[in-house]
Parts: structure tokens; sequence; C-alpha cells
């Protein structure tokens, strides 16, 4: 008797995005300092659009925003 491989071994193979691939340590590293920025960013233009005056709310989304770059920066490593 032939053996067929199940519907769920085939829509494993054409996934695109597996949840394995998604977490890597390098994706990882790469989108940590977007969603950083992000924060940052969406910080700084709550208390641009609503014209607060708190200097602690800018100091706050420049700090994000600097250390996003910070972690963004290369360090000169290539690993490939």
């Amino acid at each position: 008797m032939q053996s067929f491989p199940s519907e769920n071994n085939k829509l494993k193979e054409k996934t695109f995005l597996s949840l394995e691939k998604l977490l890597c340590p390098k994706v990882i590293s790469a989108l940590t300092p977007l969603v950083i920025a992000a924060i940052g960013g969406t910080i700084g233009m709550t208390v641009v659009i609503n014209q607060l005056d708190s200097p602690e709310a800018m100091g706050l989304a420049s700090s994000a925003i600097a250390g996003a770059a910070g972690l963004a920066r290369s360090n000169g490593e290539n690993t490939e």
C-alpha cells in the first residue's frame, strides 16, 4: 500500500515564513532597533501633535531613537 503525504506536510513545506525562521537571532537583532525607534517616534509625534510642553517626553523619545540607532550600528563583524 502506497502512503501519500498528508495535506499538513504539504502546507508546512509551502509556508514561506515559519516560526523557526521568524525567531532566528539575525531577524530579532534586525527588528529590535526598528521597534525601539518606532516607540520613540510614537512618543515624539504624540508630544508634537498634542502640543505638550514636556521636555521629559521629548527626552524620552530622543533617548529611544538614539538607543535604536546605537543598536542598528554595525559592529564590523561579518559572520556569514
